[in-house]
């Protein structure tokens, strides 16, 4: 294929898709470019004629049987020549339908990448004292006398004091946090009025605006003193139950066991609630 044809099947591409001016008139003394218009033309009414079908094998075929001959020179054939034909010939008939479609779907999956907004969802300890934090485990450690602040996105701040105790958090159900063992103390804060979804074995507790203690040993069980506001819990078994405020409620694996008993955070030392500083709803 001489540098006359290569020209010229360019021109006819361009031309034929809407672009460029009409192509020489060197197709008149040139065998090769007549059977490459006559191919291209047929493969452009085909594409029109059966939009929306199948990419056909036959025509997958002859295209890149066209490629090789038309690619072919005199010192024998260019395998990467034969498909750089076929690319070129496949993605100058595309519907721009179809193009617009994979677009849309390269697009989408940019959009929907795991991993964009992976770290912006991370938990971030904002202060930390005698705890320790695994990101790679998703854990903390917290030892007597422990503080730590932790940033929970996008919902708000979760201050954690006392110990010892070991929590771990689920980035994939929104951060929620889990008491594993040990006992703690709780504070959230969030100025999107948002609720931390906090654990305690199957038991699920709904938290907005609230200081807490929550504590387990395998002996006695769970139990969860509440100084302010008020916490929703759920059980694995659909059961539920409001604590309010100046309370305390103990349970084992599920609701039907649990008990709940007057407490007062005035004069406990760990939660450190001043009178007249609680608050019996949630802020």
């Amino acid at each position: 294929m001489t540098i006359e044809c290569e020209k010229f099947q360019f021109e006819l591409s361009t031309w034929l898709d809407g672009e460029g001016n009409e192509p020489s008139n060197h197709v008149q003394n040139c065998p090769n470019c007549q059977e490459f218009q006559k191919s291209l033309e047929r493969t452009k009414q085909f594409l029109k004629t059966e939009s929306g079908k199948i990419f056909p094998t036959p025509l997958l075929k002859k295209i890149i049987k066209n490629a090789s001959i038309h690619t072919n020179s005199s010192q024998g054939s260019n395998p990467s020549l034969v498909f750089e034909e076929f690319f070129r010939i496949f993605f100058a008939n595309l519907k721009p339908a179809f193009i617009a479609f994979i677009s849309l779907l390269i697009i989408f999956g940019v959009l929907k990448s795991p991993s964009s907004n992976q770290k912006s969802q991370q938990i971030k300890a904002l202060s930390i004292l005698n705890a320790q934090i695994d990101e790679k485990n998703s854990q903390i450690s917290l030892q007597q006398n422990s503080d730590l602040q932790l940033e929970i996105p996008p919902k708000g701040v979760l201050k954690i004091w006392s110990g010892p105790a070991k929590l771990t958090w689920n980035t994939s159900h929104g951060n929620d946090i889990d008491l594993v063992q040990g006992r703690a103390c709780f504070e959230w804060n969030s100025q999107k009025n948002g609720n931390l979804c906090f654990k305690l074995g199957k038991i699920v507790l709904n938290i907005t605006g609230t200081i807490w203690r929550a504590s387990f040993e395998e002996e006695k069980g769970y139990s969860i003193d509440l100084a302010e506001g008020k916490i929703t819990i759920q059980d694995q078994n659909g059961t539920k139950t409001e604590l309010a405020a100046l309370n305390r409620i103990s349970f084992r694996e599920n609701l039907a066991s649990a008990t709940i008993e007057p407490f007062n955070p005035y004069c406990d030392k760990e939660l450190n609630a001043a009178f007249g500083k609680v608050i019996m709803g949630g802020r």
